[in-house]
């Protein structure tokens, strides 16, 4: 399933760099892995581009 048109919002006016190694997922408030547009425009980015998908889930210290 394709994300949503109305789910898309360029942050910046940078292209995608075609020389980069990877497409970063930077995992923050959700961590689903259903539901998740975001996720799933970074799976779309990745199979467009031709590259892997590295996602980054960080640890927060105040949940420790």
């Amino acid at each position: 399933m394709k994300v949503p048109v109305v789910r898309i919002r360029r942050m910046n006016e940078r292209p995608v760099r075609p020389r980069g190694e990877y497409v970063l997922y930077w995992m923050t408030g959700f961590r689903r892995v259903r539901s998740n547009f975001a996720l799933q425009r970074a799976v779309e980015l990745a199979v467009e581009t031709g590259k892997p998908l590295q996602i980054v889930k960080t640890v927060e210290i105040g949940h420790i």
